[in-house]
């Protein structure tokens, strides 16, 4: 019996000390990965109205008498990002009422790249509600662009805005402008009014080819 008892001690001091052989400190470290993707957003800003007073004329029209008979008014329409403090917007909503032959007008537009990553432009666009169809008698003959308060290129109609605009690659916080005058026929229809919206298209700019 005490032959058994004394094995049974040894047993348990074996098994002590190989406990103690084998025991470790042990500690968990663990890293954190933070990913933030980019962010696309491109607004859009009302520059003003290019018909500050006295109506303007395309030639052969003349104002020298200095009269202000036309009106085109613009304004900004639901607030979408901020570029350095300044709002920007998803769409211009333009009006322009009793034109006539002959009358030169025209509107600035800022497009700001608010997002943090490049964006190439793919189109802008105005879509008119013109019930009189003063529209087809409108032309435009002159536009300038400025990249962040820089001229950078001009021209004199419309499919040559679109060129020139189409895949244009807009920077984070860069901002461009668009000075886009028009003037009417003689073909233009008496009394009528006409409201266009401008809105402009872009995407992260690997995705434009």
């Amino acid at each position: 019996m005490r032959k058994v008892a004394f094995i049974a001690v040894v047993a348990i001091l074996v098994l002590a000390v190989i406990g103690f052989g084998l025991a470790k400190w042990s500690d968990c470290v663990k890293i954190t990965k933070i990913v933030e993707t980019g962010k696309v957003c491109v607004g859009i800003l009302d520059g003003g109205v290019l018909d500050p007073g006295p109506d303007p004329q395309q030639p052969p029209g003349c104002n020298s008498e200095g009269k202000d008979v036309a009106c085109t008014e613009s304004q900004n329409v639901d607030p979408k990002c901020k570029h350095c403090c300044t709002q920007y917007y998803a769409e211009i909503v333009e009006t322009i009422k009793n034109a006539y032959p002959y009358y030169k007008t025209g509107t600035k537009i800022s497009i700001a790249n608010c997002g943090t990553i490049p964006v190439k432009i793919e189109k802008i666009d105005c879509a008119w509600n013109d019930p009189g169809g003063i529209v087809p008698h409108m032309h435009v003959c002159q536009w300038v662009l400025y990249l962040c308060g820089t001229e950078i290129k001009r021209g004199t109609t419309w499919e040559e805005l679109c060129a020139a605009l189409n895949k244009f690659q807009l920077d984070p916080c860069q901002v461009l402008t668009a000075d886009i005058w028009v003037y009417f026929d003689q073909g233009t229809p008496q009394g009528q009014t006409a409201v266009g919206t401008w809105a402009v298209t872009a995407s992260q700019w690997n995705e434009v080819f």
